[in-house]
């Protein structure tokens, strides 16, 4: 694996705030090196031959220069530095975790809302085409594993640095005690490369997993009331245990190999080990305490190898997230609809929508969706699209919000193109009714405001041309009530009318209403029909609608079918031509 890529993606990452934590490692080892030198000092004491090295010469050296009044001073201060280096070393490497973490936690951060906003500014067909589970698993899971892989590269950094002065004092005083070691360990590199390659492959098979399973738990939540209702969750259930299997073999076998890695290979180097201290010992004629300091100079060295191992093993772990990540994040860039459509005009509403030859056909589909269709929509009117299921209707209104771009033909407001327009203001402009509502887990206010409390003043207006106020103020706790998930503490018809009340607070030029009523009992229907009339010749309105009762008051009807305009005019005229549209009206009894 090519760490310095790694090295140099954090860095970006941390904006190189990383060179400071690698600031703090190379600190803490200087330390532990002071604290070793003078230990070793110590250790020499009450040697006849005090300094009988380089860096036991050094230190007498200096103590020397200090001119001490006697043995006992010189002892203290040798203990004293000692323990100083030490607590300053543990102090810096307490401190570079610290700090190590506080990155972490804000690489979590920053890439969670980063690709939270890319894919905002995504074209909306990316989205559309994608598994709703993945890219949960994407935004959620594997960038915090990006984020816990930060801490694994940082702990190999750190534990490599160390290993390296804990060697120092080895290769200076006995140059052939690391040489022997690293003969003897040689082969066990080989073994580390194969369980490397283990660990990255079921990395990369666990995220693919946990994507597959995320998808299907979204599923089971999304569609929770029908399986519970039907009693078919059993059959889900199934195919949940199924996916868990397949996941939890990849976990065992992560577990397995990363054990092997940290302790697989300790009673090797033990012996290791052994075996040269009683080389040095019996053959060489060294000081069994000389042998054993140096020997734990070298075991300490060794502790920080494996930490290294153990910590490359966890930075595998989380690498295919690294992977996953770019992978979206480059899927987001080639899918930035500022690069597709580097409009910047500011959208204005004084003259009308209108659509010339426009064709538009979804990527994954043969067919058009919309042909060749040319219509226009006047300012300040409310304008009616009706037709039976895949005539259009919403691909049209998704046009109009500028979350699609035909193939072929031309969309302009007011004389501009909508290709040379600020898609962003364009949508700041636009209010829009779903047929589901849109309902966070959180208060009737934050609900409607969005928590925006710009628009705290004009709620209680808001609502009550919403026809929402009534059973807004027999809440438990009124505008402060907590609404549940999906808006579950209150009904259908509730719901939508604080919908309403939020984009009637935006006051916008344009508001649509995509089947807003289609769910809706007859009296709920009536009072949000009457929100609707309120707005009429105050706001351009369009209305998708299959309850055709609702578009009585409509300037202009476009009827849809197989994605082209078979019948316009106002709702009377239409109905007295006696055509496809006045057989809807009649099949619906509303004649």
């Amino acid at each position: 694996m090519n760490l310095i890529k790694y090295f140099s993606f954090f860095l970006s990452l941390t904006k190189n705030k990383f060179l400071v934590f690698i600031g703090f490692i190379f600190t803490a080892a200087f330390m532990e090196l002071i604290a070793g030198g003078v230990f070793l000092a110590v250790l020499e004491f009450e040697s006849a031959k005090r300094g009988n090295n380089f860096l036991t010469r050094t230190v007498y050296s200096i103590l020397s220069s200090m001119h001490l009044p006697s043995k006992e001073y010189e002892l203290c201060a040798l203990l004293a530095t000692c323990c100083i280096a030490f607590a300053i070393g543990a102090s810096v490497m307490i401190y570079s975790n610290w700090f190590s973490a506080k990155l972490e936690a804000r690489i979590f951060m920053e890439l969670q809302e980063d690709m939270v906003i890319r894919l905002f500014g995504a074209k909306f067909e990316y989205f559309i085409s994608k598994n709703i589970g993945n890219l949960n698993n994407i935004i959620v899971h594997q960038i915090f594993k990006v984020s816990s892989s930060f801490k694994s590269f940082a702990n190999i950094l750190s534990n490599a640095t160390l290993a390296s002065a804990y060697l120092v004092y080895p290769l200076v005083l006995e140059p052939i005690l690391p040489v022997l070691m690293f003969v003897m360990t040689l082969p066990l590199l080989f073994a580390f490369r194969h369980i490397n390659s283990k660990t990255k492959y079921y990395s990369i098979r666990n995220t693919e997993e946990l994507g597959k399973l995320y998808g299907i738990i979204y599923q089971i939540l999304a569609h929770f009331k029908y399986l519970k209702a039907t009693a078919n969750y059993r059959k889900i259930v199934s195919k949940l245990r199924e996916q868990n299997l397949g996941l939890t073999y990849v976990m065992r076998m992560q577990s397995l190999w990363g054990a092997i890695s940290s302790d697989g290979f300790r009673p090797v180097v033990i012996t290791e080990i052994f075996i040269i201290v009683i080389y040095m010992v019996v053959f060489k004629h060294h000081r069994i305490d000389y042998v054993i300091v140096l020997m734990a100079f070298l075991y300490m060295a060794y502790q920080k190898v494996i930490s290294i191992q153990g910590a490359y093993q966890s930075f595998l772990v989380s690498s295919g997230a690294i992977l996953v990540y770019e992978k979206m994040k480059s899927e987001l860039f080639e899918s930035d609809e500022t690069k597709l459509l580097p409009g910047s005009d500011m959208p204005v509403f004084t003259g009308p929508i209108t659509f010339e030859n426009v064709t538009f056909r979804f990527e994954s589909k043969d067919e058009p969706v919309l042909k060749n269709m040319s219509l226009e929509i006047k300012p300040n009117t409310t304008v009616a699209f009706v037709g039976g299921s895949g005539a259009g209707k919403s691909t049209l209104v998704n046009l109009i919000c500028g979350l699609l771009f035909p193939q072929t033909g031309s969309m302009k407001i007011s004389g501009k193109d909508y290709k040379t327009l600020d898609v962003s203001r364009l949508r700041e402009s636009i209010g829009y009714v779903t047929q589901e509502p849109v309902i966070f887990n959180d208060t009737v206010l934050n609900n409607i405001t969005l928590w925006d409390k710009s628009f705290s003043d004009s709620i209680v207006s808001v609502s009550k041309r919403a026809s929402a106020d009534e059973f807004i103020e027999q809440l438990p706790q009124k505008y402060d009530t907590l609404l549940g998930d999906n808006g579950i503490n209150i009904s259908g018809g509730q719901r939508q009318r604080i919908t309403i009340a939020r984009e009637l607070s935006r006051n916008t030029p344009i508001l649509i209403f995509d089947e807003a009523t289609s769910s809706l009992d007859t009296e709920t229907e009536r009072k949000i029909q009457e929100s609707i009339d309120q707005s009429h010749g105050e706001k351009t309105i369009i209305i998708i609608a299959h309850r055709l009762s609702t578009i009585k008051n409509s300037d202009m009807v476009y009827l849809l079918e197989n994605g082209e305009i078979i019948e316009k005019g106002p709702y009377t005229e239409l109905y007295e031509k006696n055509g496809r549209f006045r057989q809807m009206v009649d099949s619906q009894s509303l004649s």
